[in-house]
């Protein structure tokens, strides 16, 4: 098995991707926020519920689990009053994948907790 030190390099390193790919680039608007796709949130909860279930949790240094939540914060909030019904809101499609991937989120983050 992977020793703990591996194990929490590995999440730490699955932490910078995922928080890198939330970050907005440099010629965006101040309230553009990038949505995390579905499948890159479902991989985080997978590795929590793995570190988690291996007693490490606690061992993440606090500065990348304050990282990660904040992110998985924005990725909740950016997704809150968004309509995924067709008739009300022409974007509904993006609107869906915003939504779910809001809901993964909060999976996330109640599996930190």
């Amino acid at each position: 098995g992977l020793c703990i030190l591996e194990v929490i390099a590995n999440f730490r390193e699955l932490v910078e991707d995922f928080c890198g790919k939330a970050e907005i680039p440099d010629n965006a608007d101040g309230d553009d926020w990038l949505s995390i796709a579905l499948n890159d949130v479902k991989v985080l909860v997978n590795e929590i519920t793995y570190v988690r279930s291996k007693g490490m949790l606690h061992e993440i240094p606090m500065d990348t689990l304050t990282c990660l939540l904040h992110v998985i914060d924005r990725q909740i909030r950016c997704s809150q009053g968004l309509s995924i019904d067709v008739k009300e809101n022409p974007d509904a499609a993006d609107a869906e994948h915003s939504v779910f991937s809001a809901l993964e989120s909060i999976h996330a983050a109640l599996a930190i907790m």
